[in-house]
């Protein structure tokens, strides 16, 4: 597949497909875990409630209960489709109905309003003239970049939108099979906390919805002339780096909206501000200096390949590739080169000191050139003594223990 416009809106409708499939992969082991945990909790409640007098309401409660479980894990795909559908409803209805659930289920089509609306920043950079180019050079790069800014934020609102989608696929998918845990009382809050995480993400596309139908229609009124102002292109990035700081902060406004706290604050908005300014002067400060550096190569290889070509013609050309040629060849056999002259010197050294120390080729391995030739056996053997009362080796044959006589005697 090749990727084009609609690659998320193509990822999210794989992912759709995979939740209905993965339903029913996994629907048949929820109904046997389902009743193998019914079982084992009946027993237990029988078992642990003999001494009550009134089984009767133990039993109605249990069968209200499986009753309410067996129901949830029989019907659990028409179940997620209405909280999906009902939750993505009211979030389009609270923001007017502007647009319709086709829309937002589309992220793919969200994403590329950037690019609709800066189309008249990058028409106004391609109508530059060869002239125009030079004089302008500094407009060109602020406009384009900002451009480039615009269109990632519209790029993480599609983004977190699919995101939001495919997390609910997902959970809702694999809750499946956490349902059955439900009936017994110990393991209850697997069930509950499934419960939990699939309305959860269903408020978290609710917000999320409500802030795409607000905000799209107004994209949509978003137009600047031919060849916009700085003003103009500064006051489309304001709007939309506003609108990427509520789709990214959408997570937070749901769990706000479930806890009951406020989310959103001066602080939270100026935090995401200068990171993202941070985030885009690193980025541009790194793509005008790497620009730069490969102008400068290019412009001094270019230099003297038509310097080479002017004074020798194509043979001046080879001359001076192979003259570059045989200095990388040189920069990587120097390291090579030298060790083995340092070797060379270690080893020179180590013959010489053999030779002298013994007083000459006649004294003591006669210039052997082993350096350990001067060592006199004989005289360390003398200043070894036997500790007192130990046991000589050649009566025990294991051995005896010596220390050296530092004093130079001979005590033998």
């Amino acid at each position: 597949m090749t990727p084009d416009a609609g690659i998320l809106t193509t990822l999210l409708r794989s992912f759709g497909d995979a939740f209905v499939n993965g339903l029913g992969f996994i629907h048949g082991d929820a109904k046997w875990l389902l009743g193998i945990l019914m079982v084992i909790d009946l027993v237990l409640a029988v078992v642990l409630n003999l001494s009550d007098g009134d089984h009767m309401k133990t039993l109605i409660a249990k069968i209200l209960k499986y009753g309410f479980f067996i129901w949830l894990v029989m019907d659990y795909r028409n179940l997620t489709n209405v909280v999906l559908n009902t939750f993505q409803a009211v979030g389009l209805k609270a923001g007017g109905g502007a647009i319709s659930a086709s829309l937002l289920t589309d992220p793919s089509e969200i994403a590329t309003y950037g690019i609709w609306v800066t189309e008249p920043i990058f028409q106004f950079i391609d109508n530059l003239g060869a002239i125009d180019v030079l004089k302008n050079l500094h407009k060109i790069m602020f406009t384009g970049f900002t451009g480039l800014i615009i269109i990632l934020c519209f790029f993480i609102i599609g983004i977190q939108i699919f995101i939001t989608y495919l997390e609910f696929y997902l959970v809702a998918t694999l809750a499946l099979i956490l349902l059955p845990f439900g009936v017994n009382r110990r393991t209850a809050f697997l069930g509950e906390k499934a419960i939990g995480a699939v309305l959860s993400f269903g408020i978290k596309l609710m917000v999320l919805a409500f802030i795409a139908a607000v905000a799209i229609p107004l994209v949509k009124t978003w137009s600047i002339p031919v060849d916009p102002t700085n003003e103009q292109i500064f006051c489309l990035l304001l709007g939309s780096m506003a609108l990427t700081f509520l789709s990214w902060h959408a997570p937070t406004m749901a769990a706000g909206l479930l806890s009951g706290h406020p989310t959103l604050t001066a602080g939270t908005a100026a935090g995401t501000v200068v990171a993202g300014g941070w985030a885009a002067a690193t980025l541009g400060g790194a793509a005008i200096k790497a620009g730069h550096g490969a102008t400068m190569a290019a412009v001094s290889g270019g230099s003297q390949v038509a310097g080479a070509y002017k004074e020798g013609g194509m043979g001046g050309v080879a001359r001076l590739g192979r003259s570059y040629l045989s200095e990388g060849s040189q920069k990587i056999t120097d390291p090579f080169v030298s060790s083995f002259d340092s070797g060379r010197k270690v080893a020179s050294m180590s013959g010489d000191s053999g030779g002298t120390t013994g007083g000459g080729s006649t004294a003591q391995g006669a210039g052997s050139g082993d350096s350990f030739s001067h060592m006199d056996y004989a005289a360390i053997r003398k200043r070894l003594r036997y500790v007192p009362n130990s046991v000589p080796p050649s009566e025990t044959r294991k051995g005896g223990s010596a220390r050296p006589d530092l004093e130079g005697g001979d005590k033998s």
